[in-house]
């Protein structure tokens, strides 16, 4: 009982209704409990007096079994609960992550807007005696140095925010890189417990594969090709048919397996892209089961050449190389002989 409690007890944060049965279960223990005497009988007992301990004796039994299903109720709930406040905490740190960066976000542009300012101040009323005349803004002021020299700094600037990023995402990478490599080992080997859609078990049915992933996030997406490469995309953000993903810790990888080489992996480039329009699922009645950036189209039929990886793909992805990922290089198209969705 004393240790059923300390679990109680190392639970962080309760939930109300699970802490009321588990309230309740704890009560009817007790109260069965109260009712445990033990009776050691005299020899000089009546028979009478002997029956009723007897009679007594029974009830102690039928509360001791009582005792017993309620405790593993109990345990029951209690796992229940952890399970629960498990879930609550990685949503409120999910959330706060994400507020942190929209921070970070707004405060990028408000510094921006300051360093720009000067562009956009609007001309001083002619009742200004500060000014003994009144510049004509419609004509165009030529560059100065220190015109020059505010470029070099914004570049700068967008250098620093590149590498901030950059670094931002390989957090992301670090996370999930070890888990991909393993369950990609498990589908190969059709163990995986975390598959939402299979082509090799549902079919290429587009309906499915939209129903499958929508309204999901950390949904990786695996797919094979004719000269057994596996690659895909990884996407953390919610999902939505026909709607352009703004979702800045997206990745690519790439991965052989039963060779023992660590996973490869490829972050979006910040400088030229900043996360929105990376990631597209297609509606129902499309030709591909998703797009990647406009440089990649992965179709959603079989038996023929219908996906494509374009070379633009390294100017959204640090050293994407698309032989790196599927072997192919535009303008040949390559056959998906079988695409997969992971939740994570």
């Amino acid at each position: 009982m004393e240790e059923i409690l300390n679990q109680l007890e190392r639970v962080e944060t309760k939930s109300a209704q699970q802490i009321e049965k588990i309230v309740r279960c704890v009560g009817k223990i007790a109260e069965y409990t109260l009712d445990d005497v033990i009776f050691d009988p005299k020899k000089d007992w009546t028979f009478d007096s002997l029956s009723t301990c007897f009679s007594k004796s029974e009830r102690m039994m039928e509360n001791k079994k009582e005792i017993i299903v309620m405790i593993k109720d109990l345990i029951c709930l209690l796992d229940d609960l952890k399970i629960i406040e498990d879930k609550e905490l990685d949503n409120l740190e999910n959330d706060r992550k994400d507020l942190l960066e929209a921070m970070e976000e707004k405060i990028r542009d408000m510094k921006q807007y300051g360093n720009d300012r000067r562009n956009t101040k609007p001309p001083r009323s002619p009742i200004d005696d500060r000014r003994t005349s009144q510049r004509d803004y419609s004509k165009r002021i030529p560059a100065r140095d220190r015109e020059v020299i505010r470029e070099d700094s914004h570049d700068r600037i967008e250098r620093r925010t590149t590498e901030v990023q950059k670094e931002k995402g390989k957090q992301i990478v670090l996370e999930m890189r070890p888990v991909i490599e393993n369950e990609i080992e498990n589908v190969v080997a059709n163990k995986s417990q975390k598959v939402l859609f299979d082509t090799n078990t549902d079919g290429w049915k587009m309906d499915k594969f939209v129903d499958s992933v929508t309204g999901k996030k950390r949904i990786g997406f695996l797919v094979f090709d004719e000269i057994a490469h596996v690659f895909g995309v990884f996407v953390n953000e919610i999902i939505q048919p026909g709607q352009w993903l703004d979702d800045s810790k997206l990745f690519l990888f790439s991965y052989t397996p039963g060779q023992n080489k660590p996973l490869f992996y490829s972050n979006i480039m910040f400088s030229n892209h900043d996360g929105k329009s990376i990631f597209k699922l297609e509606e129902k009645n499309a030709e591909h089961f998703f797009r990647v950036a406009n440089v990649i189209y992965i179709q959603n039929v079989s038996g023929k050449k219908g996906s494509v990886m374009y070379p633009e793909l390294e100017e959204y992805f640090f050293h994407a190389n698309p032989r790196s990922f599927c072997g192919y290089v535009y303008p040949d198209k390559f056959e998906s002989t079988r695409v997969i969705a992971l939740q994570f």
